[in-house]
């Protein structure tokens, strides 16, 4: 079914009757384009900054706020659904009980969903209360909406749980400084689910102006980079930007999408049974020290002397962890595989993959043996064959840090690097075959950023599809003094070198990046990311029926 769509771009402040007014405005200029649904962005009743409880709990709304009926009059007005952020009271005398909540009115003007945030960012933690519930779809007339709020996009869980409970169109309201919000992490959500996907982001100051001299001062970040960073957009399945908002305007934008039953091959290759982890509170790993290491990429120029060119690469090249393309060998056997381990240094690492009795085998080895054996995860979706499959990452603690593999299958599922971030790895090598071009352009890049692990992917560079290397700035906590660098208005895009056509890449990265998990105060990516509620994730037979 074709549904017409509209991202609705503003800015606001702390007055609640501006911001009313500021929604009312917008919504009457969207409507002329006759869409069947609005998303405004989040907070739209005023920006999330407070001197105390007390003042967040003033400007809060009740659900029979004059605010909200009027929202809900536009609904009916315009014949449109409408989702409003705003933060809620969730009880009469409770000052610490406010939610923020994206609340949906259907074209009657009822509220017929109420949306809370599943995972609060920064000081947030500190005035608001996170969902009670696991995230849920909207059923409206116009199909299945799956609905969440900003932080709850920078990962992968809350958008591929309602992915599995049939969404059709993913909703995220937003209130952004982040370039990398809309550049990564918005349009990963819709691919990696083959679901569209609309975003409504803010423009202006997302702090009180009369403070801005005083934050950018204290945090070290430009007053123009402390505004919301706009780019709303509508993205098909595939990733197609089919609307796309300016970075500093307020404007409304609108497409054509089309809602249908998006269930595919992906999601029926999902492996529940193992993603346990994904639905337990994160427990810390003992870790080895983490240092700098010298990561190579390499493909050999003839596949017929693929294994004799190893051999000399090894002994004329220095290096401390290298990575090959998948199955470059074909099947290697034993005594090759001991030849290799005696080319090398017991701390120079070499990973690859061969092949095995049923399917792929990721192998990670020294001077010391052979150190891993990984096969893959998933079924290759794109693969008739069956393959012998892997239920966990393993990993090995080198003098580097701890480094695992995922196979080429494995990172169209973003559980699987959230199962080796969980293992506590640093560095996932990867001897892969890229199939997917959206995997360069968005994939790995959301896999490092939103786990902040490093990854070195190597596939053939003489082809369209290359590998590289995703790798972590060290400064990543927000509103904190940075070291190494200024901020840019990028939080945690990784820093990406990719591959080239007859050039052997080698680039130094910091593993101990890795470490740092904390995107903001109170918010660690993975011991702050909504695993309980997140048991869809791992139950076996989750997702729509056919």
């Amino acid at each position: 079914m074709t549904t017409r769509v509209a991202a609705l771009q503003f800015k606001t402040g702390l007055d609640l009757a501006e911001n009313l007014a500021t929604c009312l405005k917008m919504i009457d200029e969207a409507a002329k384009c006759s869409p069947q649904l609005m998303l405004l962005p989040e907070f739209c009743n005023a920006l999330s900054w407070y001197q105390d409880q007390h003042h967040a709990f003033e400007l809060a709304l009740t659900l029979d706020s004059d605010f909200l009926s009027q929202i809900a009059s536009k609904a009916k007005q315009h014949n449109c659904h409408i989702i409003v952020n705003v933060t809620l009271r969730r009880s009469e005398t409770d000052i610490n009980a406010i939610s923020v909540s994206s609340c949906l009115f259907d074209a009657n003007g009822e509220l017929v969903h109420i949306a809370d945030k599943q995972s609060l960012m920064g000081h947030e933690n500190d005035f608001f209360i996170k969902a009670k519930y696991p995230a849920k779809v909207a059923e409206t007339q116009l199909g299945k909406l799956g609905i969440f709020p900003c932080r709850d996009g920078v990962t992968f869980e809350v958008a591929k749980i309602l992915g599995l409970q049939g969404a059709q169109l993913l909703c995220d309201s937003l209130n952004s400084f982040a370039f990398d919000e809309a550049s990564l992490h918005v349009p990963a959500r819709a691919i990696e689910n083959g679901i569209p996907l609309i975003s409504s982001n803010k423009v202006g100051p997302l702090i009180p102006e009369e403070l801005l001299d005083e934050v950018s001062k204290a945090t070290g970040i430009a007053k123009n980079l402390l505004y919301g960073a706009g780019e709303s957009q509508i993205i098909d399945g595939n990733g197609q930007v089919l609307a796309k908002a300016s970075k500093d305007k307020q404007q409304y934008i609108y497409a054509d999408i089309e809602l249908g039953n998006f269930k595919t091959q992906l999601q029926q290759l999902r492996r529940p049974q193992i993603y346990n982890s994904l639905s337990c509170a994160y427990a810390p790993k003992d870790q080895p020290q983490a240092l700098a290491a010298e990561v190579v990429l390499w493909t050999p120029d003839s596949s017929a002397n693929s294994y004799n060119e190893l051999v000399n690469f090894i002994e004329e090249n220095s290096f401390d962890i290298l990575v090959l393309p998948s199955n470059v060998f074909g099947q290697l056997s034993r005594s090759q595989i001991d030849r290799l381990v005696d080319r090398i240094l017991p701390q120079q690492y070499l990973c690859f993959s061969t092949s095995a009795e049923h399917g792929e085998l990721g192998l990670l080895i020294s001077g010391s043996g052979v150190l891993i054996r990984q096969r893959p995860l998933h079924e290759d979706y794109q693969s008739q064959t069956c393959q012998l499959l892997a239920d966990k990452v393993e990993y090995y603690d080198s003098k580097f840090g701890r480094l695992g593999i995922l196979l080429s299958s494995d990172w169209r599922h973003p559980e699987a690097a959230k199962l080796a971030a969980l293992a506590g790895v640093d560095l996932i090598l990867s001897p892969a075959a890229v199939k997917e071009p959206w995997l360069n352009s968005h994939g790995f890049a959301s896999r490092a950023a939103e786990n902040r692990v490093a990854i070195a992917v190597c596939s053939d560079p003489n082809t369209d599809l290359a590998g590289g290397v995703y790798y972590l700035q060290s400064d990543f906590t927000l509103l904190s003094q940075w070291q190494q660098r200024q901020y840019d208005g990028y939080i945690n895009q990784p820093i990406i070198v990719l591959q080239k056509p007859n050039q052997l890449l080698k680039q130094e990265i910091n593993l101990a990046n890795s470490r740092n998990k904390l995107m903001s105060a109170n918010t660690h990516l993975l011991a702050d990311r909504p695993w309980d509620r997140s048991a869809l994730l791992s139950q076996i037979n989750s997702g729509v029926s056919e």
